[in-house]
């Protein structure tokens, strides 16, 4: 059996390779527009179990995979904020989230080749932004690739810098892909993610 990330995002790819797993990664290239009236998380959970299922339609069907599918958006007083599609874009997510209160919430969809089984949850993180001047949203912007990162937040490089603090029960959740919940959704699966390792 294989592992399948559902994803090309880097950070997600660093996360599995930090717990030595062996897997393959493989774009679902979907439309992540946004449906009228949809909430943040039906948006996510949507988009996650979308990805999965796009993935499937890639690969051989006689070989046995699991594939994950995952999406993480930021959530601010009813608006959902996703990857910033350029430079001023990023500068306008920041300016609304200085001083506030922002939860980035994710979606992971395990989907096994094998039975079609397909299981799902969503992981939380809030984040306090500190007063973000111009000087540093300008100097952030400018310096870190964040334009692949859920509303520019790239927690792995410069972005704790911007943090007053966040909460979450899984650490890795920031991350867009929080490794507790993986492992739980892999073990309805009846399997272990040290199934995976290389």
């Amino acid at each position: 059996m294989k592992l399948i990330l559902g994803s090309s995002s880097k950070t997600r790819k660093m996360v599995l390779k930090q717990l030595n797993l062996s897997f393959e990664c493989i774009h679902p290239d979907i439309d992540e527009t946004l449906l009228n009236n949809e909430t943040v998380t039906d948006y996510v959970s949507r988009l996650s179990v979308e990805k999965a299922a796009a993935v499937l339609k890639k690969i051989n069907k006689d070989e046995h995979f699991l594939i994950i599918g995952c999406d993480q958006v930021a959530h601010l007083d009813g608006e959902i904020y996703g990857k910033p599609e350029n430079h001023a874009g990023a500068v306008a997510f920041l300016r609304k989230f200085s001083g506030k209160k922002v939860s980035y919430i994710c979606s992971v969809t395990v989907l096994n080749t094998k039975n079609t089984h397909m299981t799902s949850g969503l992981s939380t993180t809030d984040v306090i932004f500190t007063e973000l001047s111009e000087a540093l949203i300008e100097k952030y912007t400018r310096d870190e690739s964040i334009f692949e990162c859920a509303s520019g937040l790239k927690i792995e490089g410069m972005g704790p810098l911007l943090l007053k603090s966040f909460e979450s029960h899984d650490p890795t959740g920031i991350l867009g892909l929080p490794v507790l919940l993986l492992n739980q959704l892999i073990s309805e699966q009846g399997l272990n993610l040290f199934d995976f390792c290389q």
